[in-house]
């Protein structure tokens, strides 16, 4: 166990977000004492992991839903920090399937976002596998090699990368309320995967992916259910990975 990078001793209640719910099923799996307030067509969870309390939600996907669904966790329940989880697309080769990341900084374009807070970074690294990362953030999914490429270029292109929709507003509500924050990610499709949709297609007006759409679309074309199963298997699987960093991330 770390000495110098560890969790205060005065921490309370820690919020996790992440954008969709089978990101978090896993975390909520082991959620013991576990509490469910549903709050303006939300659902938000509280009970106790790895020690300590915890409150829960699924924002939707995209960065308005993100945006809209921590503040309303913020505004309804007092926390003294805040954990984002959820999947990325790897945008360097050295990220697998699987791997989980830790943002050492998010890049949004032109967008300053305030940094996570170093020493719970340092103890995630030093108590976990987890690698750290630039995290990009992306109006659209980041669907084929190309555009991986475009992003981590623009990103500056050093290090390990990864990309997602939604750690930037995550990061930025945080800081906003003054809370300290990281982000970790497990890779669901690396940076020479095509994903097999474009998934930008089916989102809605608000950012979150419309399921009965893709599913549709996929039955009139069965040669995609396939690559359609394998990525949601993929998704499975890191959310079982990230649950355990985010479980060792919240002990004291």
């Amino acid at each position: 166990m770390p000495s110098e990078a560890s969790l205060p001793s005065d921490l309370c209640r820690v919020a996790i977000v992440a954008a969709l719910r089978r990101e978090i099923g896993p975390l909520v799996r082991r959620l013991l004492d576990r509490r469910v307030t549903r709050a303006g067509g939300r659902r938000f969870l509280e009970g106790q992991l790895a020690g300590g309390e915890v409150v829960m939600t699924a924002t939707g996907g995209g960065a308005t839903l993100a945006r809209r669904g921590v503040e309303a966790l913020l505004d309804r329940f007092p926390v003294d920090r805040m954990l984002a989880v959820g999947v990325a697309g790897g945008l360097t080769p050295d990220l697998d399937v699987g791997t989980v990341v830790v943002a050492r900084q998010l890049w949004n374009g032109a967008a300053a976002v305030p940094p996570p807070e170093e020493s719970w970074l340092e103890a995630v690294l030093e108590r976990t596998a987890a690698v750290e990362a630039t995290v990009v953030n992306s109006e659209r999914i980041a669907g084929d090699p190309a555009t991986k490429a475009d992003l981590w270029r623009l990103a500056g292109g050093e290090g390990s990368g990864a990309v997602d929709l939604e750690s930037a507003a995550f990061a930025r509500a945080a800081a906003a309320h003054g809370l300290p924050y990281l982000v970790i990610r497990a890779i669901s499709d690396t940076a020479d995967e095509t994903l097999p949709l474009d998934f930008d297609r089916f989102r809605d007006q608000d950012g979150r992916i419309v399921q009965s759409k893709v599913l549709l679309h996929a039955l009139m074309r069965p040669w995609l259910l396939r690559p359609l199963l394998r990525l949601r298997g993929q998704v499975r699987d890191c959310a079982e990975s990230l649950a355990e960093v985010a479980e060792e991330a919240l002990r004291r």
